[in-house]
């Protein structure tokens, strides 16, 4: 079974709107030894909102999920890693390929799994296993959804997409309980329906972004990362000409305003 340890460290928002799981107290070791690594994780997911055109978008490589987060972290110096490993076997060597990381940074190695064949998950357990055991991370974090949210993939007439070979919630935790992860601390995070919005937007195309950092911020005052914050921060607001249908408040920390104006 997962272990409920350590799960009170995080924010309250956080543990009602994503279902969460740990194993070896991932979230004391977090918390405790990669501090900067924490704060990245919490206001990612604090600021995070599925969006219905993510879900009813065909086509493309990627998911815009799974591309937004990643944006994100790699605005605040995270970066796809793909590790150089060998063994050897009586004085010769042999490489030992892993897996490339989605995200890594200081020993923190996160991995997004919103909707890939569910035998991703084994391969992001084993990656997590072995870089674990070579000491190369000492966490590791998986990002996926919730199974209630098949009722919104229904809903929308997507539910064929998202089928029940795919990876969710209930396709992981098994694995991860029968010890896939090996000793690896590893926390998961799964995205619930009470992330889901749908925007209305108006008719006529406005712009309407401006910031500024707010003195109450939870991340503490203006520092050299400010830009990077901000960028990283408007990688979450919709990808259209009218954003003025989001509603003032926090994005990372930031107050944000929104002032419409003709385009």
């Amino acid at each position: 079974m997962a272990e409920a340890v350590g799960l009170e460290l995080l924010p309250d928002a956080l543990r009602r709107n994503y279902e969460v799981h740990e194993w070896k107290h991932a979230c004391a070791i977090l918390r405790g030894d990669f501090p900067d690594e924490w704060k990245d994780i919490i206001s990612l997911l604090a600021q995070f909102e599925l969006r219905r055109s993510w879900i009813t978008q065909r086509g493309g490589r990627k998911s815009k999920v799974a591309s937004g987060i990643d944006e994100y972290l790699y605005g605040l110096g995270w970066e796809k890693k793909a590790f150089s490993t060998q063994v050897v076997v009586d004085g010769v060597p042999a490489d030992a390929p892993t897996h490339k990381v989605d995200c890594f940074r200081n020993g923190v190695a996160l991995e997004i799994e919103w909707n890939n064949k569910d035998p991703f998950y084994d391969r992001d357990l084993n990656n997590f296993r072995l870089l674990f055991d070579l000491r190369a991370i000492s966490v590791g974090v998986i990002i996926t959804r919730c199974d209630e949210l098949q009722e919104v993939f229904d809903a929308l007439g997507r539910g064929k997409s998202y089928g029940s070979s795919t990876t969710h919630m209930s396709k992981l935790l098994p694995r991860i309980d029968g010890g896939s992860g090996g000793g690896c601390p590893i926390l998961v995070f799964d995205i619930s329906k009470k992330l889901y919005r749908e925007y209305k937007w108006p008719a006529r195309p406005m712009t309407c972004f401006a910031a500024r950092r707010d003195e109450n911020s939870p991340l503490g005052p203006p520092t050299r990362t400010t830009r990077k914050r901000t960028l990283a921060a408007m990688a979450f607001l919709p990808k259209v000409n009218c954003w003025s249908g989001i509603p003032d408040g926090h994005l990372n920390g930031w107050r944000c305003y929104l002032h419409p104006r003709e385009w």
